[in-house]
């Protein structure tokens, strides 16, 4: 079974956010990186499928 596109970026970013050197999160712009990451996963399904 596959996952969301949004579960992937969640998965990306909570690695991220994992990072022990990590001294602040800005939600903002991890709102932005979800998204663009979303974005980048979309493209990557569509190119997969044709």
């Amino acid at each position: 079974m596959s996952k969301s596109t949004e579960e992937l970026a969640a998965i990306m970013l909570s690695v991220y956010f994992a990072n022990p050197n990590l001294k602040h999160l800005n939600p903002e712009i991890a709102a932005k990186t979800f998204k663009k990451l979303c974005d980048e996963l979309e493209k990557v399904k569509t190119q997969d499928n044709s």
